[in-house]
């Protein structure tokens, strides 16, 4: 990200990680650019979509499921990591703060 170290309180991900090729990475990032305090906001999905729904969207990732986003949470250095399931498990919201 072309942001500073430690320089934002709030990233907010609304359907964006089933697109990032590097999942990890992108969390290390957002560890890097956030203040000490700082939130990380994700909404994505949990359920699997068709193949045919995957090419036309140009999704890197099927789906992600809730232990996977927050063991990769926790591994980049996330002290705080809260989720819930979102409709009918088809998404997942996840909170992240950075101590």
């Amino acid at each position: 990200l072309p942001t500073a170290d430690n320089s934002i309180d709030v990233a907010v991900a609304h359907m964006v990680f089933h697109h990032v090729d590097e999942p990890k990475r992108a969390l290390v990032e957002v560890m890097r650019v956030l203040k000490p305090g700082g939130r990380l906001l994700i909404v994505d999905l949990t359920q699997k979509k068709d193949l045919e729904m995957l090419e036309r969207f140009g999704d890197v990732w099927h789906s992600f499921s809730l232990n996977e986003i927050c063991d990769w949470s926790r591994q980049s250095g996330f002290n705080s990591v809260n989720t819930r399931e979102l409709g009918e498990g088809e998404a997942f919201f996840l909170e992240a703060k950075k101590f």
